[in-house]
């Protein structure tokens, strides 16, 4: 047994001359394979990962392996020796026998080990350049938010539920009327539906989210005026929430983590998204479904969830409307192809590119563009642009309708972000060229001395010939040196006393593999930049390097520093925008309902609101079965001739429309009329004639247009 151990131990050891060269490239390999767990921890959720224990355990076994590594190649290495080098193996090996700890001493001792994980993982959390480093913005309790996945939507909630209880205004009729109104009659009986409801244009699925809610709080005792009003957003901002979450993983998959970050900073501060997303509209929702398909898609073995969803759908519609009805036909049947969305106003082809992205995007609109020129993955872009394009057919627009796309707009502004925060990196190839260009240039030097000099000596030429094949010999091993490691970063003692400067133990940070392009930052070439260095005075490749670097180091500085301006101006602008609009612009239609509300509660009232139709909420803002009226804008349903809708009739005359339905008629009057401030200089000596007088005035808007004035009165 002894012999046999004996005898694979010389054989073995016969391979010990090409030990050094399998060892280098198991070293890389392992290198390589750290590193590929360490990148796997940083996926998203949806990905496996491993614990920290197996990830240290694969390194082990792997750097452990390599006598099984030598082995398993010993006939395959031994057929390509010599008969002289297995001559000489043979005596080494007997000179000396070795014993079993004398390759791990040998691999312990050698100075290209491979990098400890811990060292791994902080030089790639430095390299990345997130958001939140202590040279971009970097506050701890940020980088706490940001440490995983459950912290992350944890906070997201709890932004987007304050963003929803700060909105103090309206934005469109649609956010009450094709939701909460309908939610508010699903569930306690009473409530209006508009035309669309009574045509099956609209399916009850989502209103039936809020339903669900009002109904768990109708039981409890807790449906309250203000709880109907604040639950529905609230609910609405956890979805909001998702869908931040989901674009954070969208862009981690199509790019990193730390543009991931950006990407989501440019959707929490763009101030159509604070203003619109947290609202009850159907495009909130949209907006998240749209960024979550993408980031599952292609969905694969997933084809019964969608029918699911259509059957849910389908069911829901099939007990409220009492029949089965396609509403997304019928929607799909009147508004496209029967062109009944012209009737609330068109606009030309071009309103999304000239004016409705730009304004929904702000100051968000450069680094979109921006990104676009940096971007590697233009898939989002090909969405965006598909969408935009067929919108633009549609004659009815408005700017709510591009939500569903913003979050991709955003994932582009992420990517302008992080190119501007990433670390520089210099390249293999580049450094490469710089010690090419120098050996060069300093044997053409001496050539052209020796020219000069008139000797043309044998000896001279020799030793020029010489000189060069060494160079040429020194250059070859460069470019073998580079062409092993591929995306990996090294440091300066891949270079000894070559790539630094003397006395200088700095690790080069900024070496990469790459073979991009071999221009610097700016544009310059490599060959360029080195002759202009060069020029100035006499540098090595050593000094030229370290002359690069420093370069890329100030640049890197200024566009920090650019990057943390433009992050500046983006707070101060979105901010006070987003707080504007949600808090002031357009809030006079809210404050009146409460008004109405409180008057309920003393006498029975009879409210009419002479405005344009849907300018206000309805009986899910009062919560009161009281009796109220609106003046109606249904479209040309039955196909009538000169055919005029009821606002449209009031406002032509409104003297004479008051004097048909209630002077001359033995309807009663109402005991509260609602209107804009513009119509008061129309109708106002009429009512004083009837009665009425100003009770209270609301401020609406600094911005009045049309119909719509500065402020709300109420008689």
């Amino acid at each position: 047994m002894d012999t046999r151990v004996h005898d694979l131990w010389e054989k073995y050891d016969s391979l010990i001359p090409l030990v050094g060269i399998f060892y280098e490239r198991l070293e890389r390999f392992t290198l390589q394979a750290a590193l590929f767990i360490e990148d796997s921890k940083q996926l998203s959720a949806r990905h496996v990962s491993t614990t920290p224990g197996q990830r240290k355990w694969l390194l082990a076994l792997l750097t452990a392996s390599g006598p099984k590594f030598f082995l398993v190649n010993r006939t395959e290495t031994k057929a390509h020796m010599t008969k002289d080098a297995k001559s000489a193996a043979t005596i080494r090996r007997r000179k000396h026998r070795h014993r079993h700890g004398d390759l791990e001493r040998f691999k312990s001792c050698r100075p290209s080990s491979p990098t400890p994980l811990e060292e791994i993982n902080e030089f790639n959390e430095e390299d990345e350049g997130y958001l939140f480093d202590d040279e971009i913005l970097g506050p701890s309790v940020v980088k706490k938010i940001m440490s995983s996945e459950k912290t992350l939507f944890l906070s997201l909630i709890c932004i987007r539920i304050v963003n929803s209880l700060m909105i103090q205004t309206s934005f469109v009729p649609d956010e009450f009327w094709q939701s909460v109104e309908v939610s508010h009659r699903m569930v306690f009986g009473y409530g209006h539906l508009t035309w669309e409801w009574k045509n099956g244009l609209r399916g009850y699925l989502y209103p039936s989210v809020f339903a669900f809610f009002y109904k768990v709080f109708a039981l409890l005792g807790l449906d309250s005026r203000q709880m109907m009003i604040k639950l529905p957003r609230i609910i609405q901002g956890i979805i909001a929430a998702t869908g931040d979450l989901y674009l954070y993983k969208l862009s981690w998959m199509l790019c990193d983590r730390a543009t991931a970050q950006w990407s989501l900073f440019c959707q929490m501060t763009n101030w159509f998204m604070l203003y619109s997303t947290t609202r009850t509209l159907t495009n909130s929702t949209e907006t998240v479904l749209v960024t979550a398909a993408l980031y599952y898609f292609p969905w694969p073995g997933k084809p019964s969830s969608r029918v699911v969803s259509l059957g849910m759908s389908a069911t829901i519609d099939r007990v409220f409307y009492g029949e089965w009805t396609f509403v997304q036909y019928n929607f799909l049947q009147f508004n496209v192809l029967g062109g009944g969305g012209s009737f609330y106003g068109t606009h030309p082809w071009h309103w999304y590119l000239t004016q409705g992205l730009p304004v929904v995007m702000g100051l968000h609109m450069a680094p979109f563009l921006m990104g676009i020129r940096r971007a590697k993955n233009f898939v989002p872009l090909f969405v965006i642009i598909w969408t935009i394009f067929i919108y633009s057919f549609l004659s009815h627009k408005e700017f709510r309708f591009l939500m569903p796309i913003l979050p991709l707009t955003f994932h582009y502004g992420g990517v302008f972000f992080q190119s501007y925060c990433k670390k520089p990196k210099m390249k293999r190839k580049q450094i490469k060229r710089v010690y090419e260009n120098v050996k060069n240039d300093n044997v053409r030097g001496s050539q052209e001395s020796l020219v000069s000099n008139g000797d043309g000596s044998e000896s001279n030429t020799t030793e020029i010939s010489s000189e060069q094949s060494v160079l040429s010999t020194e250059t070859s091993g460069i470019a073998s040196e580079a062409s092993l490691g591929t995306d990996t970063e090294v440091s300066k003692q891949n270079y000894p006393d070559e790539v630094g400067p003397k006395g200088t133990d700095e690790k080069t940070e900024h070496i990469v593999d790459n073979d991009d392009g071999d221009t610097m930052e700016g544009g310059k070439d490599i060959q360029e930049e080195t002759r202009d260095m060069a020029k100035k005075r006499d540098l090595s490749a050593n000094e030229i390097i370290a002359e690069m670097e420093k370069k890329q180091k100030e640049s890197h500085k200024n566009n920090l520093t650019k990057a943390k301006v433009f992050v500046i101006i983006i707070l101060l602008v979105n901010i006070p925008a987003s707080m504007y609009f949600c808090l002031i612009h357009q809030r006079g239609t809210i404050y009146v309902m409460k008004y109405i509300h409180d008057a309920s509660l003393q006498h029975n009232i009879d409210a009419l609101f002479l405005m344009p139709c849907h300018s206000t909420p309805f009986y899910s803002y009062i919560h009161r079965n009281i009796s109220m009226r609106f003046l109606t804008c249904e479209p040309n349903l039955q196909h009538k001739e000169n055919y005029t809708d009821e606002a449209d009739v009031f406002f032509n005359d409104p003297v004479s429309w008051l004097k048909t339905e209630y002077a001359g008629s033995s309807r009663p009057w109402p005991s509260h009329l609602v209107y804009f401030s513009p119509l008061q200089s129309d109708i106002e000596l009429y009512l004083l004639q009837n009665g009425y007088k100003d009770c209270a005035s609301f401020f609406h808007t600094h911005i009045p247009e049309g119909r719509v004035g500065s402020h709300v009165i109420a008689n």
